[in-house]
Formats: structure tokens, C-alpha cells, sequence
């Protein structure tokens, strides 16, 4: 049904064309989407093979943390029995210290973002969150954010070319982003000079620093304070209070949410983000009604005039 998120009508939808290839075992975690869950379900009917659901708690305090790292514990038994190996307690260590390598330096680029101009290409935002998403553990991730930290330093210090004409608007985006196309990006940054300089899912806000001796520990706090995570488990107010520390530190002109009219999870705090962000900061938000992937509900053309009309009246507003 189109109510659903396309994401997972197109993950399911990908599987029915065996166009993903079948798993051994697939491993799931309930917190941030709802639809997820369902998605999942219907992933290890199609491909009938075992499932390890991670059952994540409300609240990430010590009685949840405590939680999540039983769910953790009960996993590597699970995960044992299905590859026949025996978990390398000291690669897994090797692994949480490369993770945390990567998320020093994502750290480090959090606070070089605040830079006049934005150090960093609109589109560039979604590289972070998917390389240490998918990669953190890694030496590979580890080497993309030492490049990408030397970078964005020479960009600020002059070393490399302009990477727009000039810096009109400063944005934070406050949640998602139309995916569907990364162009509406560059065209917000060369044409209007309106920079992303902060979004939510790179945010870090709290959160300690990754201990390699105590992995499982580390993976289950980590689990409540990552920003692809932290904004959307528990309570709105962990979402509400990484906005306004966005609008507070980042010297902005304005926020653009992209709503996806599908996510009801993400649609239903709408009022709370923008009006506390107005309230707090006096920084105003687009909301911009749009589909992540499917570009036949809102037009990339729609969502342009949508943002013309926004810079506009940021421009009155000085």
C-alpha cells in the first residue's frame, strides 16, 4: 500500500524480484521505524531463514542500556551457532577501537562545520552518516574521515577552491532528505548560496567515548547516542533538543524538514521541532512535504519553488 514507507515497500518489493540475494540469517533491531519490524517479518517469510530481533528499550538511561546489552549477549551465542565460528573477542576489540577512531574525527567535523563559509558541499552530509553507518569497525572508515577531516580543515583555512559562488543562507536539515534527488542539493547551494551547515543525522550530541575493552557495553550505549538513532528513540525530546542545539550552534538562517508524508513517526513531531526551534532560537523551518525516494509524490520542481518561496522570505526577514 503507498501508505507505507517506500524504503520498505521497495526493500520487499526487491526481494520478490530476487534482486537481493538470500541470507543465511538476518539479524534485526526494533527502535527506530516501526515499519521496519513488519518489513523484516515479511523478509524472513520470503527467504525462510532464522531471525535474531534485537529488542531495543524506550529509554536509553542505565536500566535500558542494561537492557540492550542482554539483547547483545543473547546474540553472539545465536550468531555462534549459525556461522559454526566462535566470536574473536580480540578482533571484535580491534574492531570497536577502529570505531572509535572513525567517531573522533566525526566528532572533529561536527565542530568544523560551524565555519563561515560551510566547509563542506550540501550533498556531502549523506557520505558521513553512510560510511560510518555502514563501515564503522573498519579501517576503511577510519581513512575516509582522516580525509575528509583534512579536507574540510584546508577548505577552512583557504587552501582549496571556493565550492559555491557565496554563502547566502545557513540551513540545518532536521530530518530526512529527498533521496531521490541529490541534484536539489546542489542546486539549493549554487543557485541560492543556501548551505546545509548542520542535519540531524550527523549530529553527535552526548554520548561517551567508545571503550574497546568492554565492546558489548560500548555497542549498547552507543546504540541510544548515535546520531542516525538517538533523535528518533524515546521520547520527541531527544529529537527536539538535538534541533535546537543545531539552531543554537550553528549561527542559522533557517531549517528545512523534509517531511516524508509516509513516516508517521516522523511526521507526528512536526509541530513540536518547529515550533521549538522558533521559540528557542528564533530560527523558522520549511516543512516541505515530499517522499524520500519516489519522486512521483512531490516533484523535485515542487520542492524548488517550495524553497524559492523560503529564501525569499528569509531575505525579507533581514
Amino acid at each position: 500500500p503507498v501508505e507505507v514507507c517506500p524504503i520498505q515497500r521497495a526493500m520487499i518489493g526487491m526481494a520478490k524480484q530476487d534482486l537481493l540475494p538470500a541470507p543465511d540469517f538476518i539479524i534485526s533491531a526494533a527502535g527506530v521505524c516501526d515499519s521496519e519490524i513488519k518489513s523484516i517479518e515479511v523478509l524472513v517469510k520470503h527467504f525462510n531463514c532464522p531471525h535474531f530481533l534485537i529488542d531495543m528499550p524506550y529509554q536509553g538511561d542505565t536500566d535500558g542500556v542494561a537492557f540492550y546489552l542482554k539483547e547483545l549477549k543473547e546474540l553472539v551465542p545465536f550468531l555462534e551457532d549459525q556461522t559454526g565460528c566462535l566470536l574473536d573477542w580480540g578482533r571484535l576489540e580491534e574492531a570497536m577501537e577502529l570505531s572509535r577512531q572513525a567517531a573522533v574525527l566525526y566528532r572533529q567535523i561536527n565542530e568544523a562545520r560551524k565555519a563561515h563559509p560551510a566547509p563542506m558541499r550540501n550533498r556531502d552530509f549523506f557520505n558521513l552518516c553512510m560510511v560510518y553507518g555502514m563501515m564503522a569497525g573498519r579501517q576503511g572508515a577510519v581513512d575516509y574521515f582522516e580525509v575528509a577531516t583534512r579536507e574540510i580543515q584546508e577548505q577552512i583555512e583557504g587552501k582549496r577552491p571556493p565550492l559555491r559562488p557565496q554563502e547566502e543562507f545557513r540551513l540545518s536539515c532536521t530530518f530526512c532528505l529527498p533521496a531521490f534527488s541529490m541534484e536539489l542539493l546542489d542546486w539549493m547551494e549554487q543557485e541560492h548560496g543556501a548551505t546545509i551547515a548542520i542535519d540531524l543525522v550527523n549530529y553527535w550530541r552526548g554520548g561517551e567515548e567508545i571503550n574497546p575493552k568492554r565492546p558489548l557495553e560500548s555497542l549498547a550505549k552507543k546504540a541510544f547516542y548515535l546520531p542516525l538513532a538517538m533523535p528518533f528513540i524515546g521520547p520527541v525530546e531527544n529529537w527536539s533538543r538535538s534541533v535546537v542545539e543545531m539552531g543554537q550552534g550553528y549561527d542559522l538562517d533557517g531549517a528545512v524538514l523534509f517531511a516524508p508524508i509516509t513516516c508517521k513517526e516522523g511526521c507526528a513531531a512536526i509541530r513540536i521541532l518547529k515550533d521549538q526551534l522558533r521559540e528557542e532560537t528564533g530560527v523558522p523551518t520549511l516543512v516541505a512535504d515530499c517522499d524520500m525516494i519516489d519522486p512521483s509524490v512531490v516533484s523535485a520542481e515542487e520542492l524548488k519553488g517550495k524553497l524559492e518561496g523560503f529564501f525569499e522570505t528569509l531575505e525579507e526577514s533581514r
